[in-house]
């Protein structure tokens, strides 16, 4: 693969955020204490790992992280198998997206990934630009990802 993983990376955790500790994907807030469990209170996962109170190691994130990297190239993979002839820019396009949606999400932006295998940049661009995705995850990272589809 040609695209810069340290780069996406970066993307990545400007974009889903960097946090340790659980929390409500909608909200950004800690889980209702209804999906806590133990005596304690404490929201408690693995092998009796206190997520209250330690969150998750640095390192475990990091590790998360590419495993969600690897999956997002195999989803772009299945449903873009010349993915890997787009510039850089574009590669990461495409795995942020499917970092962020998954695989059958992603498959559902039939236009957009048509466009984007015909190489009409524009189009796959206007194509996001009208969905609902585009203002569910904000300006910031619906902008600078049509930006890269655009310029490449």
């Amino acid at each position: 693969m040609t695209y810069d993983r340290q780069a996406l990376k970066e993307e990545l955790k400007r974009d889903e955020g960097n946090k340790r500790f659980l929390y409500d994907d909608n909200t950004g807030e800690p889980p209702a204490l209804t999906f806590m469990n133990g005596r304690a209170g404490k929201l408690t996962g693995g092998v009796g790992w206190n997520f209250t109170d330690n969150g998750l190691p640095p390192f475990i994130v990091d590790q998360l992280l590419d495993l969600g990297i690897d999956q997002a190239a195999l989803d772009v993979h299945a449903l873009l198998p010349e993915w890997e002839n787009l510039s850089d820019a574009r590669q990461r396009v495409l795995l942020n997206l499917a970092f962020n949606m998954g695989r059958n999400t992603l498959a559902q932006f039939r236009i957009f990934l048509r466009a984007m295998q015909d190489g009409e940049f524009e189009a796959a661009a206007v194509a996001l630009k009208d969905s609902r995705w585009f203002t569910q995850v904000g300006k910031d990272r619906s902008d600078h990802l049509l930006k890269k589809i655009v310029e490449g």
